[in-house]
């Protein structure tokens, strides 16, 4: 299984925000990184080269924006390192611009490409990006009219419930 068959398969459950729009922009951004890989793997490097990086532009000034309006409005703490990793990859991106204008499509500058997208969508979507759904509950709990009280009857049933009640059944008496 390649890493991005691997990262699909989590999407779902390690990547994912629990902000819709969030969600359905690294979805996409998956998807296109699919069809390079496919691309590379093929060796149709020149077309797909350019657009990866003419869609990469136009994702970085939608979903950047979005993500940091909404890490804004959330009062996020990690908007500031959110904010300065999206500078540092939107450096390299330029870079990879540059570097295709001037020297053209290579097997070498894909690789690169993909190579820096793959370490992008572990370390920053799923590391970084992953404090947005933090800040997404505290406003939540912020919001919420009347905090639900937790007692014994109303905590849904959790495995350290059926646990505990496994443990506590089976438990001798203590005489004293």
């Amino acid at each position: 299984m390649d890493w991005l068959t691997g990262m699909r398969r989590f999407n779902n459950k390690y990547y994912e925000i629990f902000e819709p729009t969030i969600d359905k922009q690294h979805l996409e951004l998956l998807n296109i990184l699919a069809k390079f890989v496919r691309a590379i793997e093929s060796r149709s490097k020149g077309t797909e080269i350019e657009n990866m990086i003419k869609f990469l532009e136009k994702y970085i000034q939608e979903h950047f924006a979005y993500e940091e309006a909404e890490m804004i409005r959330l009062d996020c703490p990690s908007r500031e390192d959110n904010v300065r990793e999206h500078r540092s990859f939107m450096q390299k991106l330029l870079s990879f611009k540059n570097e295709l204008e001037e020297n053209g499509a290579s097997l070498e500058l894909a690789s690169r490409i993909h190579l820096e997208l793959y370490m992008w969508f572990i370390g920053h979507i799923g590391r970084t990006d992953k404090y947005i759904s933090e800040c997404l509950g505290k406003k939540a709990r912020m919001t919420q009219v009347k905090p639900i009280e937790r007692t014994t009857e109303n905590v849904v049933s959790s495995p350290f419930k059926t646990l505990h009640q496994r443990k506590t059944a089976n438990a001798p008496v203590n005489p004293r």
